[in-house]
């Protein structure tokens, strides 16, 4: 009854919410974890869009730069490593439960068929949308992009040509997420120690040899694992202190709020310190995620239900903003008509902004969120065998 007393647009908006709403198989659905990969993603859109003013816009800007409004997007660039560092967390929980907490021993075949029933039907429908967008909008050859096709495919494009993907640039951070998913039982051998002062060193170790072998790497090895593992290891951490530390609700402070609040703010500046980078990112990404698990004001920030649905839908999102982008530019060129690249950025910020959340809201109902019912293969295949048997045909 009280629901029926809601104005109708309270209604629907719930109603369009919980139809985006994120599947979670598992059953632990933590919010804070989606409302996080928004913050990751919007990130990354808010980079692409900046670098799309400056560089395919009616108006190129040598010095760009030099914009406020700029330098902060340009920032925008740690969204992957916050992705990887959330990645950490999820697939090293399930590890962490068993061995440190006496639960439910993770079996690698469901590992592996889940994460490739989950993750390689959206990522390969992407893939063929991205090779005809190729073919028909950019005029591309297509036995050329075949070869290209195919590594991506098998998301080997980064290790056999040393650099993105020539069907989508951003997919080389999907290829690291799968050496990820392969190495991630072993890693998960570390909560074995059942000493946490011990374990922890053990992590500790591991994370900071990670850190110093980053410099030494050459293409294609800078676009691996090896140069990123540092930043999955601080989910490592994050799983370890979910599960041993933080098993009661958290204390009404203020201070990791604040810690948490420096750690956001200097993830900014930290980027530009291409010398030090590696060295300051993981610990910065690891305040900050402890505060927004744990502080009390970052909790409600990130537990937002508009950020955790628009989280959910962060993988959609990733996949497919760059040519979402590139097609408001081809349409909104008109609008950016001034000299002033923080003008021309706003303009184009708002129709590009609605089309991202627009057309990949209905992209992820479409191809990503029917793979999130751990089923669905079983599903599918009784709907076949179903669909044959009413034709008269033998499965």
């Amino acid at each position: 009854m009280a629901e029926n007393k809601r104005p109708k647009t309270l209604r629907l908006v719930d109603r369009v919410l919980a139809r985006l709403s994120r599947v979670t198989s598992s059953g632990n659905f933590i919010p804070e974890i989606d409302g996080l990969r928004f913050f990751a993603i919007a990130a990354v859109v808010l980079f692409h869009i900046a670098e799309h003013v400056r560089f395919h816009g009616p108006v190129h800007y040598a010095d760009a730069p030099r914009s406020n409004i700029y330098r902060l997007c340009s920032a925008g660039f740690v969204g992957v490593e916050l992705f990887f560092a959330i990645s950490g967390f999820i697939l090293f929980l399930p590890f962490a439960a068993h061995f440190l907490r006496g639960g439910k021993q993770p079996r690698l075949r469901q590992y592996y068929f889940r994460r490739v029933t989950r993750i390689e039907p959206p990522y390969l429908i992407h893939l063929g949308i991205a090779f005809v967008i190729a073919l028909v909008i950019n005029d591309r050859d297509p036995l050329q992009l075949a070869p290209h096709l195919m590594a991506s495919m098998f998301y080997l494009h980064n290790l056999i040509y040393g650099m993105s993907s020539t069907l989508n640039m951003v997919a080389w951070s999907l290829e690291i997420e799968v050496q990820f998913y392969l190495l991630a039982p072993l890693l998960a051998g570390l909560y074995r120690i059942r000493h946490s002062l011990q374990r922890r060193l053990a992590w500790l170790a591991l994370t900071m040899s990670a850190m110093a072998w980053r410099p030494c790497l050459s293409s294609p090895l800078h676009c691996s694992l090896l140069a990123y593992l540092p930043y999955f290891l601080v989910g490592f951490l994050l799983a370890d202190l979910f599960v041993t530390t933080w098993n009661r609700p958290p204390t009404a402070t203020w201070k990791q709020d604040l810690m948490a609040t420096g750690a956001w703010l200097l993830l900014i500046p930290a980027t530009e310190l291409d010398a030090w980078r590696q060295w300051i990112l993981p610990p910065l990404i690891l305040i900050a995620y402890v505060g927004a698990l744990r502080g009390r004001y970052w909790r409600q920030i990130v537990s937002n239900r508009w950020l955790v649905v628009t989280g959910g839908m962060c993988y959609t999102i990733y996949l497919y903003h760059v040519f979402i982008i590139g097609l408001v530019g081809r349409v909104a060129s008109g609008v950016m008509v001034t000299q002033l690249y923080w003008a021309n950025f706003l303009l184009f910020l708002i129709p590009s902004t609605i089309a991202v959340l627009g057309v990949c809201a209905v992209l992820y109902l479409l191809f990503e969120k029917p793979f999130m019912y751990r089923d669905w293969p079983q599903t599918w295949r009784a709907a076949m065998v179903s669909r044959l048997a009413h034709r008269g045909v033998k499965a």
